[in-house]
This record gives structure tokens, sequence and C-alpha cells, in this order.
């Protein structure tokens, strides 16, 4: 892996610029500072990456269906 970030630094410093650019979009929804998201996100080994799949948008627009349905008592455990 550090080979091929060493032959292509160009992809590191998109990717770097990337997550700072999402970590401050999160850092001013929720009044933080965008160093101290970074620094929590690498301490546990997670990133702000793109969704390429586009599962977000499909996790944006269930999720509120899902809250309705429960608020209707009309989603139940399925049982083993």
């Amino acid at each position: 892996m550090g080979e091929r970030n060493m032959s292509h630094p160009e992809g590191r410093l998109v990717a770097i610029q990337q997550q700072m650019f999402f970590a401050q979009m999160l850092a001013e929804k929720m009044d933080m500072e965008t160093e101290t998201i970074l620094r929590k996100l690498a301490i546990s080994g997670l990133g702000l990456t793109l969704d390429v799949n586009e599962i977000t948008v499909d996790a944006a627009a269930v999720l509120p269906n899902i809250n309705k349905y429960k608020a209707q008592k009309r989603l139940q455990v399925v049982p083993e």
C-alpha cells in the first residue's frame, strides 16, 4: 500500500482533501472543531468517504418510513 501511495501521491492528496471537506461539513453541523472530528475518526480507524453505491441516499429514504411504522406500532420483531 505504501508503494502505491508513492506512485500516485496526487490520489492521496485528493483523499485527504475529501476527508477535510466532509469533516468540516460534519463539524459545522455538530458545532465542533474539524480537527477534533478528524482526530477522533483517526483514533477509531474510521473515515468519511464518498458513498459510491448511494447507500446513504437509500437509507435516508427508508429511515423516515421505519420511524413512522414504529410510531404506529406497525413494525414488530419477527419470531425466530
